[in-house]
């Protein structure tokens, strides 16, 4: 029979396989942006680039745009230069190892919240094998990091609940300060799932002291301020540092006219802001460019299948599981419910509450195959007496096949037309310029895929007219190489109009998406 232990090394040996198969593989097209962002940041942090203020070269001095405190990207860096690797080879590997930790901690977090052996290995198999796991767990991305601290964090929680383990709680406030810098929107998510956590303990302490010792009010009130001190120990110095980074870089940002508008306080109106309902839509709708919905990058081509089947089960259950699915159902709506902007548009964003949703699907598929094992059993069938061997057989079978097919045909087969334009300009301009040079380009906005392909200081806008050319030219940002791509191409005549980029200039690279040139 699958143990959990199994699963937990099985998932090891299936995140280390994958990145050992696409090691050498350039940057993968699936959120390209966020990707070299990343990248860029490892790389400049290798060059000994500074921490706090890390590089990202593409709006012009001072040369950076810091969002999330770099933690992923400084252990990234480390691994990559004692390994003499490159920067998306560290950021994968840091990735993987913690996809397969998420596994392990998800796993634990079951046993401590009374899960049985068979819906462990369930919840351990449906959320290890899951595509979205494993393909974000093989990305230079702080996703699966994030989460990896944040279910630590939760572990500590419970140990602490459940098990009266005090020294968890200093585990557990290393883990949420980790989370909270490398990802806030995950980390406040799970902040709210082990607030919930202490809140429903309290108030079962509570009933019980009522209702059996009505003479326990001091001893409860005791009770209380320990949860209380606990909560504040485990989370309070992750608030505190976490608010401290955002106040330091969005004071780096405000030092440019450029990127004075990624401040944290300009973003929080998009970030909070957009449809609750259309923010649900991307579940069983496809996103934008013909994504597949998060039902199948979660659980394969099958997802939908799996989900009414995991309906069917819990329906069956009873109102004893019904509360429980009720919260899972509750965690993993929480993200879009909160993010709305963000999960609409960002597929990588549901990374973040897929624990819920694999533990939702599994504890409704474990219901099932136990109904359904039970049925087979009265009608004499074969179906395995221990822990419902040949069914659950069926279903991990069926269930790895499912992921197997998402992961060939969309995570591992993305199009590639759009990196190829970029590679080709990225190839031109370090033909024809010098490492130190500065590169402007228009009609990708802020491109860090751009820029780390090309690996140039670049200055990045829309158009000939916007702020970008004269904060350019007031900075004395002389441009070596223009770049010009999507609805900017061919325009060379508006750009040599103006005082930055008056003169002779020669085109050295073509391709359907941008237009190379040098000075001539």
């Amino acid at each position: 029979m699958l143990t959990p232990a199994f699963i937990i090394c099985l998932s090891f040996a299936l995140y280390a396989g994958l990145l050992a198969a696409t090691f050498d593989w350039e940057l993968l097209d699936h959120h390209l942006f966020r990707q070299a962002q990343t990248a860029t940041a490892i790389r400049e942090l290798m060059r000994d680039g500074p921490w706090l203020a890390y590089r990202i070269p593409v709006l012009g001095p001072p040369w950076t745009v810091p969002f999330e405190f770099p933690l992923y990207q400084i252990i990234s860096a480390k691994i990559a230069g004692l390994l003499e690797l490159e920067a998306r080879h560290g950021g994968r590997m840091v990735a993987a190892v913690s996809g397969a930790l998420c596994v392990a901690a998800l796993a634990r977090l079951a046993y401590l919240l009374s899960a049985t052996r068979l819906q462990i290995v369930t919840i351990s198999l449906v959320f290890g094998l899951s595509p979205m796991m494993i393909y974000w767990s093989n990305a230079v991305m702080i996703e699966t990091f994030a989460l990896a601290a944040s279910l630590v964090m939760t572990v500590c929680a419970c140990e602490y609940l459940y098990r009266d383990r005090v020294w968890a709680l200093a585990g557990g406030t290393l883990a949420a300060i980790c989370a909270a810098l490398a990802k806030s929107t995950t980390f406040g998510l799970y902040l709210l799932f082990v607030f919930a956590l202490f809140s429903i303990e309290f108030l079962r302490v509570a009933w019980f002291g009522f209702a059996f010792r009505r003479s326990a009010i001091k001893g409860l009130a005791e009770h209380f301020f320990q949860r209380v001190l606990a909560g504040v120990f485990l989370l309070g110095p992750a608030l505190l540092i976490g608010y401290a980074y955002v106040d330091f870089a969005d004071r780096v940002k405000t030092r440019s006219v450029l990127t004075g508008w990624l401040t944290s306080a300009n973003l929080s109106q998009w970030n909070f802001g957009g449809s609750r309902l259309e923010s649900l839509r991307p579940i069983v709708h496809d996103f934008y460019a013909g994504q597949p919905p998060v039902l199948v990058e979660a659980l394969g081509v099958l997802g939908p299948v799996l989900l009414a089947l995991a309906a069917m089960g819990l329906l069956a259950a009873g109102p004893r599981y019904w509360l429980r699915a009720g919260g899972l159902g509750l965690g993993f709506l929480s993200g879009p419910l909160i993010f709305a902007n963000l999960y609409m548009v960002h597929n990588y964003y549901w990374v973040a509450v897929l624990p819920f949703g694999a533990a939702f699907i599994a504890l409704g598929l474990e219901r099932l195959i136990a109904l359904v094992a039970r049925l087979a059993r009265r009608a004499g069938l074969p179906v395995g007496r221990r822990r419902h061997g040949v069914l659950f057989a069926v279903f991990a079978l069926t269930f790895a096949g499912s992921s197997a097919i998402t992961m060939k045909t969309f995570f591992l087969d993305p199009p590639t037309a759009y990196r190829a334009g970029l590679m080709g300009a990225a190839e031109a301009v370090r033909a024809h310029t010098e490492p130190d040079d500065i590169v402007h380009a228009f009609g990708l906005t802020w491109s860090p895929a751009l820029q780390y392909f090309m690996d140039r200081r670049a200055v990045m806008g829309t158009h000939a007219g916007d702020l970008t050319v004269t904060y350019a030219l007031e900075q004395g940002l002389e441009p070596a190489a223009l770049v010009l791509c999507e609805s900017q191409k061919s325009k060379l005549d508006e750009y040599t109009a103006t005082p930055l980029f008056a003169g002779s200039w020669q085109l050295v690279a073509e391709n359907p998406l941008c237009q190379t040139y040098v000075r001539g």
